[in-house]
């Protein structure tokens, strides 16, 4: 039924769209896309990079108020939504406190935030024994996302490349979830 339903909305988006610019031949392309884009967004559930990621750990790891994540943008999520202690943050503000702990997480966000030096992380990694990388199927987009124009995604940003994934890396030795 969902299949179906799915099917439906993305039958009627196609139409919409083509019944856009036939009715509507002095609204500008860039109009017609963005509320096609509306269309599709209501229609189909958005996953950005927290959306993969949080369910990961919930899921994973027991006890995830004792975690330590060292990341370097959205560290408000991981506060939240698992009650984490996370460091570095986006600005990188107790950075010499920072980097005396051991992360049991390392989520290194590639784009958009001011301590996105990949030799923080390294040292990091380096003192905590091993890690073992986590690849998610979602493009490392700077924000899970966001409503301004020109940033707002409205589908999932997926990645099928290695190099453009969002990849996190977990200390080998943490307690899972039985």
């Amino acid at each position: 039924m969902l299949e179906v339903l799915s099917d439906f909305f993305t039958i009627s988006l196609t139409v919409f769209t083509i019944s856009a610019k036939l009715a509507l031949p002095k609204l500008p392309h860039d109009k017609i896309a963005l509320m096609a884009g509306h269309l599709y967004e209501i229609t189909h559930q958005y996953r950005g990079p927290l959306d993969f990621v949080i369910p990961y750990i919930i899921r994973e790891y027991k006890n995830t108020e004792d975690l330590v994540i060292a990341t370097n943008y959205e560290e408000g999520a991981y506060i939240y939504y698992l009650g984490s202690k996370t460091i570095l943050g986006y600005t990188g503000a107790n950075l010499e406190e920072d980097i005396k702990l051991t992360p049991d997480i390392i989520i290194f966000r590639r784009r958009f935030a001011y301590t996105n030096d990949p030799k923080i992380f390294d040292g990091l990694a380096g003192k905590g024994g091993e890690y073992m990388k986590v690849s998610f199927p979602v493009f490392d987009y700077n924000v899970n996302n966001i409503p301004e124009p020109g940033w707002h995604l409205f589908a999932t940003p997926a990645q099928t490349t290695e190099e453009n994934r969002l990849n996190i890396y977990v200390r080998k030795n943490l307690p899972i979830s039985g």
